[in-house]
């Protein structure tokens, strides 16, 4: 019997030793999955900034389609020899007039542009 007690013993004694090592792996995998996650969130957060800029940039790409239609659209009746053409249109014109005209000083000088507003 003390031959199984001994063989016990060394079987506790050899996986107490492999149990720290083991414990040793543990922490080399919870700091790997850590790194990991940290990784992840960065990931994540660098695609949603990425998407705000991607949306941003559409916008303004679709607001100068916009303006060189506009643009093509006056030199065409600029050609054609249409004075309506040559006007240019405030552009605070969708402003309130008190906001966008300047005082009795500036008669009908609209603030931001410079040129005369359309009357109101």
């Amino acid at each position: 019997m003390s031959e199984a007690k001994a063989a016990a013993e060394n079987v506790w004694r050899s996986k107490g030793a492999a149990g720290a090592g083991g414990g040793k792996r543990v922490i080399t995998i919870l700091i790997f999955l850590l790194a990991f996650l940290l990784l992840s969130f960065l990931a994540f957060g660098y695609g949603a900034i990425k998407d705000r800029q991607d949306k941003e940039y559409i916008t303004l790409a679709g607001e100068q389609e916009v303006l060189s239609q506009r643009l093509a659209k006056q030199a065409l009746e600029a050609v054609g020899g249409k004075t309506e053409a040559f006007s240019q249109p405030c552009a605070n014109a969708s402003a309130p007039r008190s906001t966008r005209c300047a005082t009795a000083t500036t008669p009908s000088a609209c603030r931001r542009c410079r040129r005369a507003c359309p009357s109101s």
